[in-house]
């Protein structure tokens, strides 16, 4: 048993190697197609670079079709039962006419949207399952491929999946980036997400600007007060990541909103 586990192993490692560089364009056109989270037509074309190839490998094939986000996909292979779940998202944070578009490689480092989380999560899954077919080892196992589309913005339609698919679970491998220092990551924070409306009194600053009722004003406080969170209790993580308001530099606000998690 020892010496089939190490020609496992062997032909495992040989067939990674081999690929080296086929992996890299691959996550690297991943990378390279926007899939922010709300452009639906870029989060499932990434979604079929991955479902084609491994269509050889895949015993079913499911799709969750949405109209408000890309297409979800669960991709099984072998037994129903005590499945070993693979879950990665196809979803990034960068819209389409953000600049950070293309990959670059810089000596060992790859930068590109995406590269981390995660897209090389997504390149893992699908060379890794390849190696598995190419040692043999892949149709005894109960692996099941979840691919979700909208984890950048708190997993909203796709939570009802991954509880409908909880019950067939003997594991759960997230294909996400490890910690700075390569450490293995084995649980996460749950994520909630935040929107602030305030509203004011609007009217040009003229005279007497230290009497204004102002939107802005008031939101830029809850920002702060906000983000003291993060000093203030031990593993709470709070980020403001858009704020928006007003008219212009010569009036007061009537109405700003922000957005963080």
């Amino acid at each position: 048993a020892a010496g089939r586990l190490m020609d496992t192993v062997e032909t495992i490692a040989a067939h990674c190697d081999a690929r080296r560089a086929e992996q890299l364009d691959f996550l690297i056109t991943l990378c390279d197609q926007n899939s922010f989270s709300a452009h639906k037509p870029g989060v499932d074309r990434v979604g079929a670079m991955v479902t084609q190839r491994l269509a050889p490998l895949v015993s079913e094939h499911e799709i969750i079709r949405r109209s408000d986000f890309g297409d979800h996909h669960v991709l099984r292979m072998g037994p129903r039962e005590r499945v070993i779940y693979l879950v990665g998202h196809m979803d990034t944070v960068f819209p389409p006419d953000h600049p950070f578009q293309r990959c670059r490689v810089e000596g060992d480092w790859l930068h590109g949207p995406g590269t981390g989380d995660m897209k090389g999560g997504l390149a893992v899954f699908v060379f890794a399952l390849e190696a598995l077919a190419a040692a043999g080892r892949l149709g005894g196992l109960g692996i099941t491929l979840l691919l979700n589309s909208d984890e950048e913005r708190g997993s909203i339609t796709s939570q009802p999946l991954f509880e409908r698919e909880r019950e067939h679970a003997a594991a759960c491998l997230c294909g996400e980036c490890a910690g700075p220092e390569g450490e293995l990551v084995v649980s996460r924070n749950g994520k909630l997400g935040l929107r602030i409306e305030s509203y004011g009194a609007a009217r040009h600053v003229g005279r007497q600007t230290h009497e204004k009722s102002s939107a802005v004003l008031e939101i830029a406080r809850r920002v702060v007060a906000l983000e003291a969170l993060n000093a203030a209790y031990p593993g709470v993580s709070v980020n403001v990541g858009r704020i928006e308001g007003g008219l212009g530099p010569a009036t007061v606000a009537a109405r700003a909103t922000a957005l963080g998690e």
